[in-house]
């Protein structure tokens, strides 16, 4: 849609200043040119739609009102009067258009997070139902507000974007069916039979191949983790680096302090320090900086998990594809509202990105097979 900025100001400023000349078509014109979302609409449903309209229909216009107008919209009568009329105008039409399809509420931890804002855009691209969504960081009302929005929107399923939106949702609903992706280490988590989802790392079986096809003389990797996030995939890698001739050398963080002390060892140990998304190990940007630079003095290659660590000095990185991982929800959800049954639960991962930093394999003097270039996605020289 494309958005009219100087109409909305002018509407924007018809509701501050002359308060209740057309206010009825003022909002209607706003929500026309910025989208409001379809949870707005469906609230004159409910009996309980005062409740989403004072929490979050109030702080939205308040929010595009500053933004539009640089002036701070006040929660006047007037306000109020405007935001009842716009809903109930809009919710028949939304009534009539949306009554046979299935309806899916998206609560996305924190939108501005580019890899949660990727997967939500593929997924809202491909799922074949209604969707309406809702970022926990922009609009946090606390976890009895949500299971009110919850029990108001009537979704047929919840989609969660992050490890919090999942969580929360878990805790709060146990009726319908959560699909859930971009959880860290979801093994951790003991979610209930109602949650579905796509893992949000590849198997340590695939990283394993992937990384002995790139590095054939490879024998030992290390890895820092916390046992409070990664206990679970570190015994699963270990098993699976066993069963193909490599040995994965871990060692366990209790706080961040632990970390350049436990990566010293490791240095005299392994030909590789494999960095997994761990909270405790990645606490900051600093430490991570401090990793990378520390290995890159002793020459000891990184496999990262992140395309944003290629530039940063990780010799491979080997990750998930974002928008693959939407798309895969999206059919997952569609799966679920058709009906289908589901042989496992949650499903691995089925996009990956590859990149190579050749300059450092240089660097390091290692031992690379130039025909694994065919399966590279990316190549920095």
């Amino acid at each position: 849609m494309n958005i009219n900025f100087d109409r909305i100001r002018y509407l924007v400023s018809v509701q501050k200043w002359q308060k209740v000349k057309r206010p009825f078509l003022a909002a209607r014109q706003i929500i026309a040119q910025v989208g409001m979302p379809n949870l707005l609409f469906r609230c004159p449903l409910s009996p309980n739609w005062p409740f989403l309209a004072r929490h979050y229909l109030l702080p939205w216009l308040t929010h595009h009102a500053k933004i539009l107008t640089g002036k701070r919209l006040k929660h006047s009568r007037v306000c109020r009067i405007i935001v009842v009329f716009s809903m109930m105008h809009v919710a028949l039409i939304f009534a009539q258009n949306t009554s046979s399809e299935s309806s899916i509420l998206i609560l996305n931890t924190d939108k501005s997070v580019a890899k949660y804002s990727i997967a939500q855009t593929a997924f809202e691209r491909s799922v074949k139902a209604t969707c309406t969504t809702f970022d926990l960081e922009s609009n946090w009302v606390g976890e009895v507000a949500l299971k009110e929005l919850i029990d108001n929107t009537e979704p047929d399923l919840i989609y969660c974007i992050g490890s919090r939106s999942s969580i929360l949702a878990s805790r709060l609903e146990n009726n319908r069916p959560l699909v859930v992706s971009s959880v860290l280490n979801w093994q951790r988590i003991p979610f209930a039979g109602n949650v579905y989802g796509v893992a949000n790392e590849l198997t340590p079986k695939t990283q394993i191949t992937m990384a002995l096809y790139l590095f054939p003389k490879m024998t030992k990797i290390g890895v820092l983790y916390s046992k409070k996030y990664n206990e679970e995939w570190i015994q699963l890698a270990t098993s699976e680096g066993r069963d193909r001739g490599i040995e994965i050398v871990s060692c366990d963080v209790l706080n961040s302090r632990d970390v350049s002390r436990n990566l010293k060892i490791l240095q005299k140990k392994v030909d590789a320090l494999w960095v997994i998304p761990d909270p405790m190990v990645m606490a900051s940007r600093d430490q991570v900086l401090t990793i990378y630079k520390n290995c890159d003095l002793s020459k000891l290659p990184i496999f990262a998990h992140d395309p944003v660590y290629a530039d940063i000095g990780a010799v491979t990185v080997i990750a998930v594809d974002i928008p693959t991982i939407g798309r895969q929800a999206a059919g997952l959800v569609d799966d679920i509202l058709q009906g289908k049954p589901q042989p496992q639960r949650f499903q691995n991962p089925v996009g990956t990105k590859i990149i190579v930093n050749l300059k450092n394999i240089e660097k390091y003097g290692l031992k690379f097979n130039e025909k694994a270039l065919g399966i590279v996605t990316r190549v920095i020289k």
